[in-house]
């Protein structure tokens, strides 16, 4: 439900666009409001797996996460909708630390909990490609409210499923120490981020907003240095194998995000494709993630985390690189296949390994917060990515030229992975 909601939300875009009468730096924010609470929070909240209990905070993020979806699929106007995406994003934060922490806990063989881990990234994968299909099919039938509606009877079925199946954890309860200074100077440097990068056709809120930006960040990491309870423990990046899985993570999500907002406009604008054929147009990253994944999972026991992160992110690049030529020259559909299954293949054989990679890094008591860690940067990354590449297309003399110059971008950025993961 997290990785669908906000794949399945992207194919939507130009259909909300027009019932809202949004543009494109409006439409910005929908997928960014969710994805900018849900990774500003992730990191306080990660340790809260770790002191109260995996099980109790999964609950808790399912029943916010099911709530919020009802009041997304209310919206009548996108003041509303983008308060609502801010609050679905609390719960997806609650969510994703939590539920690997499960598993870490169900799994104390290292062989066993390699495999789970890769049934979990396998399970996300296909969600995220599933996406566009499931929202083209949903806003066809019904409409795009109808994406958020379908949360709730599956929220509500997995509450009762975790309550009859998943075992309490045998963490004792600790004394919080909750680190407010350092939480909201967080949330400060990514909202400013954001914004810098969304409206970077103003020049002067570009500046005050990147301006912020590096004042933020600047005592963020200052006060997490000296921090006696700090959020985010800057001694874990003394691992290079963590440093390394966790910039994989930030460039591998950069990449994919972005040109994920880009691809469903592109079909329905410039293909002038249907809402459900835009969705199908997507799917064939939806074709090899399961396998994908399940590859990198072997692949990890022969050839370690790092070659398996290499080699995943050089086959993404040469498929972003493709898609820039398809786009280029305005080819035919086919032509776009093989470079959406590269990208989907690539991005599924990375993100296994780099997540295996981050958790085999850091002690057990400190899983949660490591997958915190790591899926914060991945939020990150797809916040990054939808404001850069958004704004790409918004500099660019078209939307043609504009996707062009991301498909380039992004190839670029997986090649910069490869170089950080040899070091």
């Amino acid at each position: 439900m997290v990785i669908i909601d906000v794949t399945a939300v992207n194919v939507a875009i130009p259909v909300i666009a027009k019932d809202m009468h949004i543009g494109l730096t409006n439409l910005e924010w929908i997928v960014d409001a969710y994805t900018l609470s849900f990774a500003a929070l992730l990191l306080s909240v990660g340790s809260l797996s770790d002191k109260y209990g995996s099980k109790k905070i999964f609950k808790t993020g399912l029943t916010i996460f099911t709530i919020t979806s009802f009041l997304c699929g209310i919206a009548t106007n996108f003041q509303f909708l983008i308060i609502s995406r801010l609050l679905q994003g609390l719960g997806a934060a609650l969510l994703v630390p939590s539920s690997i922490s499960l598993i870490n806990l169900s799994y104390p063989d290292k062989a066993e909990l390699t495999k789970a881990i890769g049934v979990w990234a396998a399970i996300a994968g296909i969600a995220a490609a599933c996406g566009p299909i499931i929202g083209a099919i949903i806003t066809t039938i019904f409409n795009w409210r109808g994406i958020f509606f379908i949360n709730i009877p599956f929220g509500i079925i997995c509450y009762l499923l975790t309550n009859k199946r998943i075992m309490e954890t045998n963490i004792s309860i600790q004394k919080l120490k909750f680190d407010f200074i350092g939480q909201f100077l967080g949330i400060i440097s990514i909202a400013a981020l954001t914004y810098a990068l969304i409206e970077v056709t103003k020049l002067y809120l570009f500046f005050i907003a990147g301006f912020i930006f590096i004042i933020s960040f600047i005592s963020f990491i200052v006060i997490e240095y000296f921090s006696t309870s700090p959020m985010l423990p800057l001694k874990l990046f003394k691992s290079p194998n963590f440093t390394a899985s966790i910039s994989v993570g930030f460039l591998l999500n950069l990449g994919v995000y972005g040109e994920l907002f880009l691809l469903p406009t592109y079909f329905q604008h410039i293909k002038s494709y249907s809402v459900l054929l835009s969705g199908l147009a997507i799917s064939p990253q939806m074709i090899v993630l399961a396998l994908s994944s399940y590859l990198s999972g072997k692949s990890m026991n022969y050839l370690g985390e790092k070659k398996v992160m290499a080699v995943g992110l050089v086959i993404g690049s040469i498929g972003f690189a493709g898609l820039f030529f398809a786009t280029k020259y305005t080819l035919n559909y086919v032509f776009f296949i093989v470079p959406l299954l590269m990208i989907g293949f690539g991005a599924a054989f990375t993100m296994p390994a780099a997540t295996v990679s981050s958790i085999k890094s850091v002690p057990t008591n400190k899983t949660g917060l490591a997958s915190a860690i790591l899926n914060t940067t991945r939020q990150v990354g797809s916040l990054v990515g939808v404001a850069l590449f958004g704004t790409i297309v918004l500099i660019s003399t078209s939307f043609d030229l504009g996707i062009q110059y991301a498909s380039i971008c992004a190839s670029g950025i997986f090649i910069l992975g490869v170089i950080l993961v040899r070091l």
